[in-house]
């Protein structure tokens, strides 16, 4: 997919470059993250950051969501998104510190439906809940109709490491 210009201007150099990942490390971090901070600007400009589960396939970050509320409004209104993920930490109080690392990612979000979000679906539940594949299976079934499940399509990626 080809970035958006608005993006393309936003994004600029990282300051701190000894610190700076390249993409397979960033999305070694995605990959591994246990949940990630989506952050969405409605039209009203004001910003909302929520923590969601996702996944993380084929240059997408996956997750669900009720079918209203803010995110799901500023979705509506604005499909852009940044997306979070803090790996390891370890605070270093002696040097008033801290080692970490962080992916932050940045696309256009849209609905998944039909068998893509079933996919999804399913590929939360086995990052989620491995041990449950039938009940989950069955709950998809069951439930998954009233569930809302989007993608971001990373346009931008980034990550930072303080080893």
């Amino acid at each position: 997919m080809e970035t958006d210009s608005r993006l393309q201007a936003w994004a600029h150099p990282m300051r701190r470059k000894d610190r700076e990942l390249g993409r397979e490390e960033a999305e070694s971090i995605l990959s591994r993250g246990e949940y990630g901070i989506l952050c969405t600007c409605g039209s009203a400009g004001i910003p909302y950051g929520v923590p969601v589960n996702y996944v993380y396939e084929d240059g997408c970050i996956c997750f669900h969501s009720a079918a209203e509320g803010h995110k799901v409004q500023h979705l509506q209104e604005n499909p852009y998104a940044g997306f979070t993920v803090v790996g390891a930490t370890r605070v270093l109080p002696q040097k008033f510190s801290t080692q970490y690392e962080s992916a932050i990612a940045f696309g256009r979000v849209t609905p998944a439906e039909g068998e893509r979000k079933r996919a999804i679906l399913r590929a939360l539940a086995a990052k989620y809940s491995p041990e449950h594949s039938r009940k989950a299976a069955d709950y998809i079934a069951r439930d998954g109709a009233r569930t809302a499940v989007y993608s971001l399509r990373i346009e931008h990626l980034c990550g930072k490491a303080h080893r």
